[in-house]
Order: C-alpha cells, then structure tokens, then sequence
C-alpha cells in the first residue's frame, strides 16, 4: 500500500484462474488465519517468503508447498550480483591489465543542472555505503542498520559486500536510426564540415528519417572549438586569452565495466543473445578463477530449474558448501531450509505466473483509484470486477 513500506497478500485461485482474496500485509499470522478457514487447500505455489512458508505451516499442514521457478531464478541472479559487487576491484584490474577493447562509451551532454544533481546523488551514495560499514563495524545488527536507516535490510547486504564504492559508468551506446550515416559523417566532419545543419540536410537526402537534433548532438560531441555563430554564453576564456567551448567530458581512458545488475546478464543469456563485444567481454572476465566457479554452478542451477531436473540438486547443494565462495554457500544455506518447495517446483507444473498476473492487475487499479484507493475499496473492485 506504501511502497517499500506496507505490502499486502494476493491469493489466486490456480485451478480457476481468478484472484480469490487480498490479505492487509503480509505476514505468517494473517495468512495461517485465512487457510484455516479453508481446510481443503491441498497445494499452494508461492515465492521465496519465508513469513509465507512459516504461516502455510501453522495454517495448512496438510499443504504440499511449489516455491516459485522465476523467484528461484531471480534469486541466483541477486546472488551474483552480491559476487560481482565483492569483486568487482579484482574484475577492474583484470581489464585493466588487459590490453583487449572491452566497451564503447557515448558521450552525453548533460546540463550544469544536471551534472550538479548527478553529483549530489552520487555523494549521497558513497556517505551510505561508508555509513553501513562504520556501523557494521561497531558491531551492529543487520536489520538494526536498516531500521536507523530507513532502508532494505537487502540495500544494507549489497552494500556490506562492496568492499570499496563502485565509480559511475559510462553507459553503452544504443542502436540509433544514426548508426546507417555515421561513416558518412565522419568523413564529412575529416574534410572540415563542422555545421550540423548543413550535415543534416546531406544525409536526409541520402533517407535518414531523423531530425536535426541527433546530428547536433553528434557534432556538439566532437566539435572542441567554437563556430562562429556560437552564441556567447557558451563560449569560455582560456589562460591565453582565446576564445572556448565550456568543457566537454573526455570518455573513461580505463575500459569500465557496467554496473552488476547489467553485467551479470552476460552470463545468464545464451549466446546467442549477446552481441559479439559482450561476448568478449564475458570470456575475458571468465579468466578469474572465482568467477569461472560461480558461473559453472549458476548456469547447472538454470539448467536444473528450466529442465525440471531434481536428481542433481543434493549434489549441486554439495558443490555450493563445498566451493569457499561466501555468496554461493549462503544461497545454498537458504535453499537447504526450503528444499521440499524447490524440489517440488523441479518437478511440478504449478507456479506463480498466474499471480503476477494479478499483480499487474491489481496495480493498474490502485493506480486509477489513485487518492481514494482505502484498502476495502480496492478488495471490491479487485475481487467483484464489472
């Protein structure tokens, strides 16, 4: 109901493919209350929650509980993150040392206004991150830290297993309608042609469908003295006297690495999903032994979870403790105390789709009933729809 703050229940009805009520919050109590009131449940789908688990326990004993497959997935995924997060300095001497090209970067013109805020959020980031480790220090709880800070205690996880505060990172340039014209323009912009818009009206008359904005911002990306209609404002004095363009920012001259949650997809999509210089990149980084480790256990994992295979979980559990990777073993830690749910969502059909499903339902109706949306309204138009 607030965001990050209050969550409800949903409960769905597999067989019958509707939503059948909404819980007030979440917890093991409220739930064990309402399943005893409906004796007959015999399986019951549901995420990772431990709350949810302990109150199907207390409510439905007689239940045979599925964990979710995407929640498992998800689950690996968050797992690695927390990995590369921990060795990320080791992954940036790595690239460092090799003499490979690992990314493009795009230059960005970014407003005074923006480049301040940017900033701003920036230092904000890194006086947390050497907060929770002073307080973790000192010895205080986990879910202490998160309540004096008003954060996730999993936000306090991924900033305790970053050992020194990751640096901002270009983005990786998108397609853009621009890539068919760029040859052109380069070597247009070599012979000195430096108007945009006398650049523009060639390659729309070549088919390029685009406005003049992105050929602008192209030139303005490249251009490192003024034109002579460039309005005052912009132009700066240099210490010997001459006319400049305000600075411009150089690109990283260190290859750099995407932050985790984007890097960690080079090594869950297939190959065939991923673009040639990705591909590089993955197989670079795949040279650290730790890493090499985690991905061969992850990718049996999906394998296991995809395939409906449950024969080689114990073993795989076995590996996990057995690996010395902090990260692997504690994923495995969990999943022994929910094996029977995994194992079951390894072999059974049942799942969570449906009520994501609803999810998204329910969402789009809080967000129409924005301001008057009290939790016994939104339960009549959810649950009784016109």
């Amino acid at each position: 109901m607030r965001k990050g703050q209050v969550y409800g229940t949903i409960l769905v009805d597999l067989e019958r493919h509707r939503a059948i009520d909404l819980l007030p919050d979440r917890s093991a109590e409220t739930l064990a209350k309402w399943l005893r009131n409906h004796p007959k449940i015999k399986i019951v789908a549901r995420d990772r929650s431990s709350e949810y688990a302990r109150g199907i326990r207390m409510g439905a004993p007689q239940a045979f509980q599925v964990a979710d497959r995407w929640h498992l997935l998800v689950n690996l995924r968050e797992m690695l993150e927390r990995l590369l997060d921990r060795i990320r300095p080791e992954f940036d001497t790595l690239c460092t040392n090799s003499t490979s090209e690992i990314s493009i970067c795009r230059l960005r013109h970014r407003s005074q206004e923006e480049e301040l805020a940017k900033v701003e959020r920036q230092q904000r980031r890194k006086a947390l991150h050497a907060q929770i480790h002073q307080m973790h220090q000192d010895g205080t709880a986990i879910r202490a830290i998160a309540r004096q800070l008003s954060k996730s205690p999993m936000t306090i996880y991924k900033y305790l297993a970053m050992p020194e505060f990751p640096q901002l990172v270009a983005r990786k340039r998108r397609p853009s309608i621009l890539d068919p014209f760029r040859d052109y323009l380069r070597q247009r912009w070599e012979t000195g042609c430096r108007n945009a818009s006398q650049l523009w009206r060639e390659i729309r008359a070549m088919g390029y469908p685009g406005t003049r904005r992105q050929v602008a911002s192209w030139v303005y990306e490249r251009r490192r003295h003024p034109a002579p209609t460039t309005p005052q404002k912009y132009l700066e004095q240099s210490p010997q006297g001459s006319l400049m363009l305000s600075p411009v920012k150089e690109p990283p001259k260190q290859p750099t690495l995407p932050v985790a949650r984007r890097l960690v997809w080079l090594f869950l999509l297939p190959s065939d999903k991923l673009e040639p210089e990705d591909l590089n990149l993955r197989n670079h980084l795949l040279n650290h032994p730790v890493w090499n480790q985690a991905c061969s256990l992850a990718q049996e994992f999906q394998l296991m979870v995809r395939d409906y295979q449950t024969q080689e979980f114990d073993c795989w559990l076995r590996k996990c403790a057995a690996s010395n990777i902090p990260e692997l073993q504690n994923f495995a830690t969990g999943m022994q105390k929910d094996i029977a749910a995994i194992k079951a969502a390894m072999s059974s059909n049942w799942s969570n789709g449906q009520t994501e499903g609803q999810v998204n339902r329910l969402k789009l109706l809080k967000r129409q009933m924005y301001g008057r949306a009290n939790f016994d309204l939104l339960c009549f138009r959810f649950l009784h729809p016109p």
